[in-house]
């Protein structure tokens, strides 16, 4: 079976189950693997931008991540933080390390969520010194 042009297999022939993956051999087509979109405010405190909103993958294929004061994404970084994966002082968030959060799976001094260690938390499954 032939690769596509411009296609390499990616497979080795020892360990090879069903079908074997064809990878973009040139970096230029990331139809696949480079999507989503990126925007940043041009006012910036401290370097960041007030508002960064990133999700997918830029176009060395690597995921994007928004870092700003407010930070929107997949994964986020920043003082206020919406996500999926965050670090901030203030989140929301899916996997959140915060100072204060709401989310699902939350470490954090004081928060809200399904599984939660803090100081001060409230949630399904939470550890705490303050439980609710």
């Amino acid at each position: 079976m032939e690769s596509k042009p411009g296609y390499e297999r990616n497979v080795d022939q020892d360990t090879a189950i069903g079908v074997p993956a064809e990878v973009p051999t040139d970096s230029t087509k990331c139809q696949k693997k480079c999507w989503g979109y990126e925007w940043k405010t041009q006012t910036t405190i401290f370097g960041w931008p007030l508002l960064h909103f990133a999700v997918g993958r830029d176009e060395t294929g690597c995921m994007r991540v928004a870092k700003g004061v407010i930070a929107v994404g997949q994964f986020a970084i920043g003082l206020g933080v919406l996500s999926q994966f965050g670090i901030g002082v203030f989140g929301i968030s899916q996997f959140l390390i915060a100072l204060f959060g709401i989310g699902q799976f939350i470490l954090c001094l004081m928060g809200l969520g399904q599984f939660i260690a803090g100081i001060l938390v409230f949630g399904q499954m939470a550890a705490g010194v303050s439980e609710g």
